[in-house]
């Protein structure tokens, strides 16, 4: 016969949204209760962390698995990209930076990880870095640097091309 007593049960959650939400569990109580996709079920937060820290431990390949599960959503949710429009963009560039060539990585934490640049006068671009597009302002893919640089001159063309003046001025 199968101990119930450490399960937790889970209870006032609206069980068709599958984001986090407060519920009760039965053991912790009311808490924040989480949806676990690979289950397929709602667990507590605080049971789901447990499980998530002995796979992280026992499986070395989990974490770069989840952060390929979260750049995909990024790309789906923020830019309107599905993986297969990503990987046909990086083929198009040759698996380079659209401004300075460099090969791109999709390891997202590389120094020269994949982003995908936008139009940040479109649509809610400029809303922030999670702010969903419109999926239309999409340009090209760059390497961290080349992103870095031109969201530092706020897209201004007048602003780069001073840039471009300032270091022939004093290039050697």
């Amino acid at each position: 016969m199968i101990d119930k007593s450490s399960w937790h049960i889970i209870s006032g959650i609206n069980k068709t949204n599958k984001k986090p939400q407060h519920g009760i569990c039965s053991i912790c109580g009311p808490t924040e209760i989480g949806y676990d996709s690979w289950a397929d079920k709602f667990r507590c937060n605080n049971k789901r962390n447990k499980a998530l820290a002995e796979r992280k431990s026992s499986d070395p390949s989990f974490k770069k698995y989840v952060q390929k599960q979260k750049q995909e959503y990024r790309w789906k949710s923020v830019y309107k990209l599905t993986p297969d429009q990503v990987f046909d963009m990086l083929s198009k560039q040759n698996n380079q930076c659209a401004i300075c060539f460099s090969l791109i990585s999709l390891e997202t934490l590389s120094q020269n990880s994949l982003h995908i640049d936008h139009d940040h006068k479109c649509c809610l671009g400029g809303n922030g870095a999670n702010a969903p597009l419109c999926g239309n302002c999409n340009r090209g893919l760059l390497c961290s640097s080349c992103n870095l640089a031109i969201g530092n001159f706020n897209d201004d063309i007048d602003l780069l091309k001073s840039a471009v003046t300032y270091l022939e001025k004093y290039s050697s």
